[in-house]
């Protein structure tokens, strides 16, 4: 069982709304997963997301993910939810 905080249940529920209506989201896991010396298969490793979903997140190719996803590179990379999917003033 994945248990979410409040912040985390918003962020979600905003990723996906902007996703069903197609805007474009700022995905900074690249920028994140460099800044801690990691590579997309170190990340997967550590997250248990194939690495294939990380690059299609990274390069905007793959614009829709599940709660579990964001979740799980969250918690590998140690940041929010927040500091992945949205721009800083979000």
């Amino acid at each position: 069982m994945i248990s979410l905080t409040l912040t985390d249940f918003l962020f979600i529920l905003c990723l996906r709304y902007q996703t069903e209506r197609g805007d474009c989201m700022a995905f900074k896991i690249k920028e994140v997963r460099m800044s801690k010396g990691m590579t997309q298969e170190e990340l997967s490793e550590k997250s248990g997301v194939a690495r294939m979903i990380i690059s299609g997140l990274e390069t905007g190719s793959l614009t829709n993910t599940t709660t579990a996803t964001i979740i799980s590179l969250s918690r590998a990379l140690g940041v929010s939810t927040n500091r992945l999917f949205f721009d800083d003033g979000v």
